[in-house]
């Protein structure tokens, strides 16, 4: 049998704002930050109006508990650099 991977979301909302300025501005900052992590198999990304999220698919051994930890971590480090209006992720 296959067994299947965890996978993680952040999601974040940003009134009043389209999908380009959610991708350019918080969504494309949010998937860098993403990238540097070990034991990710796939990130993909949705930006909306007013919201946005990144789904993390991870690799079967992959310690979820360590990377939610390694995530929180980047998200508090890059959150000053998103605008003032975006929630926290």
């Amino acid at each position: 049998p296959r067994q299947s991977g965890s996978s993680l979301s952040v999601s974040y909302i940003l009134p009043n704002s389209s999908p380009l300025v959610i991708e350019q501005q918080v969504t494309s900052k949010i998937e860098a930050a993403l990238n540097t992590l070990q034991g990710v198999k796939d990130i993909k990304s949705n930006s909306g109006y007013s919201y946005g999220f990144v789904n993390i698919e991870l690799d079967n051994k992959t310690n979820l508990d360590q990377l939610r930890f390694e995530v929180a971590m980047l998200i508090r480090q890059i959150y000053p650099s998103l605008p003032k209006e975006v929630s926290y992720p």
